[in-house]
């Protein structure tokens, strides 16, 4: 049976972030944490993953996800070009590949887009309070059942709205629910 697996989770740490949540150097141990519980729900041909496309848990896990053999839906809150200033960019300075994995996922993923430029006068996480929305009624609308829900989520109160606490929130209750804590590995 299909399985549908919506992923929320925290973004690396930029540079000017005062408490690390998910630090850089992280990375691959919360990658393996995150392939192995896609691997032990078995995700594989004919199953969706379903996520933003932030550097740092949403890249990782739709990386996975294709590994595996899912195929991948990317939601992006803002159009492109604020999405990759906002969300995967990091300055020059630092080494980072991750606006390069962003442009790749996009090629090999269904990305869904904004419908419209974000008004100025709306506050600044409103679009992701939006797509968190959105996200979740598509994955609830494409799972058979009900989908699965990963999270890398440190447990502690959002930066804002629209972030993974809140997708925490929303999923309480689900059955098939494992939450990574960046702060264990």
């Amino acid at each position: 049976m299909q399985k549908v697996i919506l992923f929320s989770g925290h973004m690396t740490d930029g540079p000017g972030r005062a408490q690390p949540r998910f630090p850089a150097d992280k990375e691959g141990p919360i990658s393996a944490a995150i392939h192995d519980a896609l691997s032990g729900w078995q995700v594989g041909a004919g199953d969706i993953g379903i996520c933003g496309a932030a550097r740092g848990g949403d890249i990782l896990f739709a990386e996975h996800c294709l590994t595996l053999g899912a195929k991948v839906h990317l939601f992006l809150p803002l159009p492109e070009g604020a999405f990759l200033e906002s969300s995967v960019s990091l300055p020059r300075a630092i080494d980072s590949d991750w606006e390069q994995r962003f442009r790749n996922l996009c090629a090999a993923s269904v990305v869904h887009r904004p419908t419209s430029a974000r008004d100025p006068a709306e506050p600044a996480e409103q679009p992701f309070v939006r797509n968190n929305a959105i996200m979740l009624a598509y994955a609830r609308e494409a799972a058979p059942i009900a989908p699965h829900v990963l999270l890398l989520w440190d447990g502690k109160s959002p930066d804002g709205n629209g972030g993974t606490a809140e997708i925490a929130r929303a999923t309480r209750h689900v059955a098939h629910r494992i939450i990574i804590d960046p702060a264990d590995f």
